[in-house]
């Protein structure tokens, strides 16, 4: 915006995203509901988005809470052996919500899983100078997520937007790619962002 010379529109934006991510600051892990009480994907945006304030600003601050939130996010995945479950955040039901045959049961992985890589990618930028060994964890975590998802595409081109990772739910034989293909371009985009570092 300031090469456009968009310097109030900037300076507007710019104070519209601190309030914002005052509020994020203020009530910390107290997040409202949403689908769910509680998961990945509405701590994630919340780590990504004061990261980006704090680079913005440069207000440690808003480093300082995006940091408090890590563990939390963290407690939703992990190192687990399988390309399916490591650096993948567990789902709920997104088989359910996506899928063709709306299967209840963990999704490992769904492109929303994603959302986690650009949070920890958003914070290794952030501590690269004054810890660089713990943002080169963060980086690697987040291109490790980012790649895993990439079990989403089959080597014929097509996709799945999740896989049902439970061999059986509710009695039912479980297991399976799901059959529909819809808005896992989300880890293409994702894995751009954040291997291109």
């Amino acid at each position: 915006m300031e090469l456009a010379g968009l310097d109030f529109e900037r300076q507007q934006l710019l104070q519209d995203f601190c309030t914002t991510a005052d509020v994020l600051v203020k009530n910390g892990l107290n997040f409202p509901k949403f689908e769910v009480n509680y998961e990945q994907s509405i701590i994630a945006p919340a780590v990504q988005f004061l990261c980006e304030v704090y680079q913005a600003t440069g207000n440690k601050r808003y480093q300082t809470a995006a940091q408090k939130m890590l563990p939390a996010l963290e407690a939703l995945q992990w190192h687990q052996p399988s390309y399916r479950m490591n650096e993948i955040a567990i789902r709920h039901w997104d088989g359910y919500w996506f899928g063709k045959r709306q299967t209840y049961g963990d999704v490992y992985p769904h492109y929303w899983s994603t959302i986690t890589a650009a949070a920890y990618h958003r914070y290794a930028q952030c501590i690269a100078d004054s810890d660089p060994k713990a943002a080169a964890d963060y980086q690697q975590r987040a291109e490790q997520c980012v790649r895993d998802n990439l079990c989403l595409f089959f080597e014929d081109g097509r996709a799945t937007c999740a896989f049902v990772m439970p061999r059986r739910v509710n009695g039912e034989a479980a297991h399976y790619a799901d059959a529909y293909a819809n808005d896992q371009d989300w880890a293409l985009m994702f894995y751009l962002m954040v291997a291109g570092h």
